[in-house]
Parts: structure tokens; C-alpha cells; sequence
């Protein structure tokens, strides 16, 4: 019997996996689900993993970086849902009305893989079905000129919150809306300082979904408040997020 030559050992290893050695293409992939192959490396006659996503009549497959001989490959994978944005030196300083939701401007971004997050209406939109990571941060102002002199002052009891709203991104979102909520209670008078809010979590999502951030107070005095994000915009207020998996 004679050798298998690589070429050999590579065509073979297609027909297992389902993958037509012509074209290229996947059998029974689900719109927007990722699956992992394990294939031979046609240069190296190695194994290596391979991402391969539907997107309507086309199969997405993923770059990949070997790292050395003796380690598994890392996929790099374009068009994944992954988003980081903050407000601009325009947004900075956007008043909080008193015991009201109101939408977070975020209109500057850092990084929109897939370009899914707006910056006219301060949204995410799911792209697919999934489970879905969300990180944001918010600094209050200390003292906001535009607000007079008694913004960034707080009594005893006062609270500050910040939320993630599903499908409601009006510039005064309804209660209703909240799917994640972080509140914080202030303990002692506090005048002109800074205080902050933050907020993780993970949602499940359909696609169309959109996810948007909004913040609320209530001061005793029933004065604005006032967001602050313009001198770094990577350290201040940010909101970010991305695809853990599809469903």
C-alpha cells in the first residue's frame, strides 16, 4: 500500500468535517451560531481551530495567529459584536434633571466591531440571538458652572443610580425599561465632589433587542446634576459590551 501524502491526510480530514474541499462551505450551520473545526493546516500539515459563522448565504470564517509549535491557535474572529464608546467633550457636563430617568449621551467611540452601536440614539442593537456582556461607569461633576453652585452638593440620603435599558432609548426612558439597575445611597453631606456609579451584567438578548444606559438622582435640594467625561474619556464615562455567545 502506498504512503498517504499531506494533501491525502487534508482532504480526508474535509470529508470528516463536513467541509467541501471544492468550495470551502459548511454543512448544517445555524444562522449566526459559531462552530469550531478542527483542521489541517495546508502549509504546516498541522492541526489548527477554525471559527466558522452563517451570516445569510455567506460562511464567515475566522483569521487565526499561531502562537508556536507546541500551542493550540487563538481565533481572531472580524465582524464579532463588540463595542466601547464615551462621551465627548460636547456630551460632558449633560444635566440630570432631579428625580427623573434620563438617556446617557454617549456619541464618541473607542471601537464598534460589527457596527452596532448608535451614536444618534446612545444604543447597542443585538445582532443575533445571545448572551451579551455590558460594562459601564458614569462620574458625577463636581461642580458643573452652567448649573450654579449647588450641583455636586448631596444631603444624607440622597441617591444616585445608573441602569441598562432594553428596547426604550427615549431621552426619558420609562421605569419600565430597566433590565439591570446599581443605586447608591449617600451616607453624609457632601458638597462639590465627584461620586460615580457603575454597572456590570449580562443579558440575554433577541436580535433587534437594543440596550441603552440611563441615569437618575434624587437630592433633597431637587437640583440638576451633572455628568463629567471629557478630560479622559477612557477613565470617566464610558459604556462597553460584547457577544459572550449566540443562542
Amino acid at each position: 500500500m502506498g504512503n498517504i501524502t499531506r494533501q491525502d491526510r487534508i482532504n480526508l480530514h474535509k470529508n470528516r468535517s463536513g467541509i467541501s474541499a471544492g468550495e470551502g462551505t459548511l454543512e448544517n450551520l445555524v444562522e449566526g451560531i459559531p462552530q469550531f473545526r478542527t483542521e489541517i493546516d495546508n502549509t504546516t500539515g498541522r492541526q489548527k481551530t477554525v471559527q466558522y459563522i452563517k451570516s445569510g448565504l455567506d460562511v464567515v470564517k475566522s483569521e487565526f495567529k499561531n502562537l508556536d509549535d507546541t500551542e493550540s491557535t487563538i481565533p481572531v474572529i472580524a465582524g464579532y459584536p463588540a463595542f466601547g464608546v464615551y462621551q465627548s467633550a460636547t456630551d460632558d457636563g449633560q444635566q440630570i434633571e432631579h428625580n427623573a430617568y434620563e438617556t446617557v449621551a454617549f456619541s464618541e467611540k473607542r471601537y464598534d466591531n460589527g457596527d452596532n452601536f448608535s451614536t444618534s440614539n446612545y444604543s447597542f442593537t443585538a445582532p443575533v440571538n445571545g448572551i451579551y456582556h455590558f460594562n459601564a461607569r458614569i462620574l458625577w461633576d463636581a461642580n458643573e458652572t452652567s448649573g450654579g453652585d449647588d450641583d455636586g452638593d448631596w444631603a444624607a440620603g440622597d441617591y444616585h443610580q445608573i441602569s441598562l435599558m432594553k428596547n426604550d432609548r427615549a431621552a426619558t426612558p420609562n421605569s419600565t425599561a430597566i433590565v439591570a439597575i446599581e443605586r447608591d445611597t449617600v451616607q453624609g453631606a457632601i458638597l462639590d465632589d465627584y461620586l460615580s456609579n457603575r454597572i456590570v451584567s449580562d443579558l440575554v438578548l433577541d436580535a433587534g433587542d437594543y440596550i441603552s444606559i440611563a441615569l437618575k438622582h434624587f437630592t433633597a435640594g431637587t437640583q440638576s446634576q451633572y455628568t463629567y467625561g471629557h478630560a479622559d474619556p477612557d477613565m470617566w464615562s464610558g459604556f462597553c459590551g460584547h457577544l459572550v455567545c449566540a443562542l
